[in-house]
């Protein structure tokens, strides 16, 4: 017998699920006046597999958000040139601070 074919790529392990304390900071106030990182941060404990989608949900319950507070609110991380939005399929993993903008 000849060679077989390409090997089919490598798995890629997921690591378990564990509860991580993420710190976010909200970026805007209401009134649209800048927080950054001189805003009180908020913690807040999540299993690493939760995807900003439930993060939403759940912050909009802890926090009282209403509807449209919770489709304004904008998920970013820091990135080395500024910030970069996360989407709502994107899991927790690592991440210990999310910033909200909105």
């Amino acid at each position: 017998g000849g060679p077989a074919g390409p090997l089919p790529p490598p798995l890629r392990l997921r690591r378990p699920a564990e509860q991580v304390e993420i710190l976010f900071f909200d970026m805007a106030t209401a009134s649209g006046e800048a927080g950054g990182e001189k805003a009180t941060p908020f913690r807040y404990a999540v299993m690493s597999d939760c995807t900003i989608a439930d993060l939403r949900g759940k912050l909009a319950t802890a926090l009282g958000w209403d509807e449209d507070e919770q489709k304004r609110a904008r998920f970013v991380k820091k990135m080395s040139t500024g910030f970069g939005t996360l989407k709502e399929h994107e899991r927790v993993e690592g991440r210990r601070t999310i910033y909200v903008h909105g």
